[in-house]
């Protein structure tokens, strides 16, 4: 039976239980954004501008009182179909991110962080 509830300790740990996860249904915004950094695809259930934040890396996001159990299946149907690509676009993205991040960041950190 799959865990309902857990409680892990460190981050590694959480992200090691989240890994094999194919997609997820959530109303933690920032949840859904640590997955798409993992290469998981989300649908975002929020409620307030947090919902901006999962919109800019491309996850398909819904305002709580315009939702409906057909709207997230939908979307959850569309993720599943596409998974591999979607997947795939989520890292490539974490990396020009970082990559952007270190040029940005490169004349303050030195030659030894590069």
């Amino acid at each position: 039976m799959p865990e309902a509830a857990f409680q892990k300790s460190t981050v590694r740990e959480y992200f090691e239980f989240v890994r094999p996860t194919a997609f997820a249904v959530l109303n933690r915004l920032h949840a859904g954004v640590a997955l798409a950094g993992l290469g998981i695809p989300s649908v975002c259930i929020g409620t307030d501008t947090r919902m901006l934040m999962a919109q800019s890396v491309g996850l398909p996001v819904f305002f709580v009182r315009d939702v409906s159990a057909g709207k997230i299946l939908a979307a959850v149907a569309t993720l599943a179909k596409k998974r591999t690509a979607e997947s795939a676009r989520l890292l490539a993205l974490r990396a020009s991110t970082f990559d952007r991040y270190q040029a940005i960041l490169a004349p303050w950190l030195g030659a030894n962080h590069s």
